[in-house]
């Protein structure tokens, strides 16, 4: 089997990469866009919770436990599908230069 052969330090990462693969949740099955609902925002199914509100939370320093507490239909899985969610969107977000902006802005401080 090739994984053996691979050097210890990579075969670590792989395993890394492995477990981090397998304990990933499909957010799909929590996650739903519909145009009826917040406008089409990704909401958590069953909800008019945003995955954005939730991501706000915890980007305020909320707690796992204080988002359950307060919204006790929420679960772990689903606040695990707002971020896997988000690292998704994150992953496919491609950033281009604005040639057109900078040329602007440098005609004008020039």
């Amino acid at each position: 089997m090739i994984f053996f052969g691979l050097l210890p330090s990579v075969r670590r990462k792989y395993i890394l990469m492995v477990r981090i693969m397998g304990s990933m949740i499909n957010w799909q099955d929590r996650i739903s866009l519909d145009p009826k609902i917040l406008v089409g925002k990704p909401v958590i199914k069953g909800t008019r919770l945003a995955v954005e509100f939730v991501i706000d939370l915890l980007a305020n320093g909320w707690t796992e436990s204080e988002i359950l507490q307060n919204y006790p239909r929420l679960t772990h899985e689903d606040i695990q599908a707002c971020l896997c969610y988000v690292s998704s969107m994150m992953k496919s977000e491609r950033v281009y230069p604005n040639t057109a902006l900078q040329d602007g802005l440098n005609a004008a401080s020039g």
